[in-house]
């Protein structure tokens, strides 16, 4: 029994996203791991209005849109013109994979639980519903230098 943890495919520790969502679960937020697509991504950020929030290196952001027309996955981190950051959807794509497209989900608010401790969590990020991909985020980290 490895305690809910792993290790990344980047060769760095974690916990699961199993005991992520189990986390969150035991601390009152509703939270549910499931497997996506890129064509769930994108429906979750443009049409469901999720919050799709993304964890690489020592970076957090969210996930503003998804264009298939300039081929990229646009971050809200800003690179050095102030212009949010372009990852290419092949290497968003491939990031993503190494965890077979994981997505730890939930579809309550901060309101929603505004009064338990890890409403810090996600507050910052969202007033709607919320989603967060553990990803290989050295390959990330690349293309955003």
């Amino acid at each position: 029994d490895d305690g809910g943890w792993a290790t990344g495919p980047d060769g760095a520790p974690g916990m699961t996203p199993e005991t992520a969502a189990g986390i969150l679960e035991a601390n009152g937020v509703q939270a549910t791991c499931s497997y996506a697509s890129m064509s769930v991504l994108e429906q979750a950020v443009t049409s469901e209005g999720y919050t799709v929030l993304v964890a690489y290196d020592t970076t957090t952001t969210t996930v503003t849109s998804v264009s298939y027309e300039t081929s990229a996955v646009y971050l809200a981190t800003t690179d050095t013109t102030g212009q949010p950051v372009a990852v290419p959807l092949s290497v968003f794509e491939q990031s993503w994979a190494a965890s077979e497209y994981t997505m730890i989900e939930s579809t309550q608010t901060v309101s929603d639980y505004q009064a338990t401790d890890t409403a810090s969590i996600v507050q910052q990020a969202t007033t709607g519903p919320w989603a967060l991909l553990p990803i290989s985020g050295t390959t990330i980290a690349d293309a955003t230098r």
